[in-house]
């Protein structure tokens, strides 16, 4: 029985990379055409090809619209809605080095360096239009600038030179990734995840050398770069993002297949190596040998989350898959809608050219309030040009039109009112209040589950790199957060043993849109029982008796999320109102003393806004029985 030569790792790893790269594109290809054609109404193309000179080419931007007012409401519910994130040391965890006030502040420096908001933004639109919000999740070193002066003899004289000096520092990066540049395991087992890019040689050689080189120089120096092949998915990026190609002779471009996961043998199926990185540039130079994964927490840095999940799937769905068919449909309808309107005021006209003295007169068109100069062979009263109309537009265009911009609504979770228009027929409030709920309730369900499966992970994973880095960070910055004498302290462990015993020391929970529907909940919890409380004089004198309005006065604020600063009582209301309880203890009575009028006012303002906190059915009874109560 002949045997199979096991080949060596690196002549099997262009084979092995072009195999998985093969098997993960065949299974995304329906949905890339998908992403292309979400892409295309989103930017406002589409193909015209079938109309002809003079029909109507609009363009309805709903799906456009659509994605920019889902975005900015999970947006703000997720990361615009104050504390919208929680630390919390994990179980059984007692010394994990930095405390919960710590790791808060070191997240938000983070955020910042990430931009993290405009980040949650553009991750958000991504699952709507391309189903996967695909982010690399990782950090690179910036240089930061320094400022000196030296003093130097010029001219007989000493003055001041400036100097500059740069460090690099290290700082978290966030990397959105389009989904053509992103080939999974489409076994969902994780076996590989794969990143293409186009890097320029200069790139390359800059990725080579130094003390952070990560590609083999003597590999990168026989890359040459194309031009053909870049620009073909330059074509294609140009396709998400609206902007036109160019072409640049001397950005040399590569091909470049980061590699992360397992590699298997072509000839038994068994593994080889495991959690390693390679990498192959122009599909077939290995520029970087399998390594085991450089970060500390041992995970590609490739996360993604979907918007709709589908089960047992890799890619998921997009939500404006539905709606961008039915805006391409609406356009047309639209067109043609236009284009009998305009039939309609200028009509279909037949000309006899041969009456005419000159053919000339009429050679670019007919426009308004021409003269046609007839000759001789017109018999008298003819007409020279008629208007022959064969068609018009009816009412059932518009019904038809209108059920369409209905199915839309439906299908992309929005309706007129959440879009900006008024709706075509009269709706009751009641009607608008229960559809907004739905929709609402929807995109809640929806944010929960990015919460957990896009922020929470990324945050976990950020937080392990800022660890492994710490030592690399600016210290400027980690001094502002920690002060000077912690960070001396927390520094002098050294990273590996402050990975070790903070990395598992915390858990993050992303709580922005759940928070805001709490303090909904909340808020319609407190009216009902204000409501429950008004009707009966008896639950009015046993609530003011057992509970302080005062307290439940600042709950129904929180839950309306007003600021209590903004409405606190000041430090001088509240001496006018010592004084006046002051004087009213020493009977102080004798003649007009606004200093005592003004408290006595505010008290009884304070118990206005009280009593009319609670909707009453008979205020007179009920004042009368909760005065009676307080006394």
């Amino acid at each position: 029985m002949e045997t199979r030569k096991k080949l060596d790792v690196k002549e099997d790893l262009v084979t092995l990379t072009s195999s998985y790269l093969q098997e993960a594109k065949n299974a995304k290809a329906n949905r890339m055409r998908l992403n292309r054609t979400n892409y295309d109404c989103y930017h406002l193309r589409q193909d015209w090809s079938h109309k002809r000179k003079g029909q109507s080419r609009e363009f309805l931007a709903k799906q456009p619209m659509a994605v920019e007012q889902i975005s900015t409401f999970i947006q703000q519910g997720l990361v615009d809605s104050g504390d919208w994130f929680g630390v919390q040391k994990a179980p059984g965890v007692e010394d994990a080095v930095f405390t919960e006030s710590e790791v808060r502040e070191i997240m938000k420096w983070a955020f910042e360096k990430c931009e993290f908001l405009t980040y949650v933004g553009d991750s958000v639109k991504d699952c709507l239009l391309q189903s996967l919000a695909i982010t690399k999740n990782y950090g690179c070193y910036k240089p930061k600038a320094y400022f000196y002066t030296q003093t130097k003899e010029k001219g007989g004289k000493f003055v001041d030179v400036l100097k500059r000096e740069t460090r690099d520092y290290w700082c978290p990066k966030l990397e959105l990734l389009r989904a053509e540049d992103y080939y999974p395991d489409p076994s969902g087992k994780g076996l590989y995840v794969i990143h293409e890019t186009y890097l320029d040689i200069s790139e390359l050689y800059a990725m080579s050398e130094g003390p952070y080189a990560v590609y083999d120089k003597a590999k990168v120096e026989l890359l040459h770069g194309t031009l053909m092949e870049a620009d073909m998915q330059a074509a294609k990026k140009s396709r998400e993002t609206g902007q036109n190609t160019s072409i640049n002779n001397y950005r040399k471009k590569v091909k470049i297949h980061e590699c992360w996961g397992t590699i298997l043998d072509p000839a038994t199926g068994q593994v080889r190596k495991k959690d390693v990185v390679w990498t192959v540039a122009d599909d077939r130079i290995v520029i970087q040998e399998p390594t085991d994964y450089p970060f500390w927490h041992n995970m590609p840095p490739l996360v993604q989350a979907a918007f709709i999940r589908v089960p047992r799937s890799v890619w998921h769905k997009a939500l404006m898959d539905a709606p961008t068919q039915t805006n391409i449909a609406l356009n047309e309808l639209y067109n043609l809608m236009v284009d009998a309107g305009m039939n309609d005021a200028h009509g279909i006209k037949q000309i006899r050219a041969d009456w005419l003295e000159d053919e000339s007169q009429v050679s670019n068109g007919i426009y308004p309030g021409i003269t046609l100069k007839v000759n001789s062979q017109c018999p008298p009263g003819a007409r020279v040009l008629e208007r022959v109309d064969t068609s018009s537009m009816s009412s059932e265009a518009l019904n038809v039109f209108n059920a369409m911009s209905a199915e839309f609504s439906a299908s992309a979770l929005t309706n007129d009112l959440r879009m900006g228009v008024l709706p075509n027929r009269a709706v009751k409030a009641t009607e608008v209040v229960e559809a907004s709920q739905s929709i609402t309730s929807v995109f809640t369900g929806i944010s929960k589950v990015l919460e957990q499966t896009h922020i929470e992970p990324n945050m976990n994973m950020m937080f392990a790199n800022i660890l492994q880095h710490f030592s690399e960070i600016d210290p400027a910055d980690m001094k502002s957060i920690l002060g000077e004498e912690r960070y001396f302290q927390i520094s002098a462990m050294g990273k590996e043993a402050l990975f070790a015993r903070a990395f598992d020391g915390f858990k993050f929970r992303v709580f922005g849109i759940s928070k805001v529907l709490a303090k909904q909940k909340d808020f319609r919890k407190f009216t009902a029982l204000l409501q429950t409380i008004a009707s009966s004089d008896l639950l009015v004198e046993e609530f003011i008796k057992q509970f302080s309005m005062g307290k439940f006065l600042g709950k129904i604020i929180k839950s309306l999320d007003i600021n209590e600063d903004e409405i606190a009582v000041g430090e001088e209301e509240k001496i006018m109102a010592m004084m006046g309880q002051q004087a009213q203890a020493m009977g102080g009575t004798q003649g007009p003393n606004m200093q005592s009028q003004i408290p006595q006012m505010a008290a009884q303002q304070s118990m206005d806004t009280v009593e009319s906190m609670i909707p009453r059915a008979d205020m007179g009874g009920l004042q009368g029985k909760a005065e009676g109560g307080m006394k």
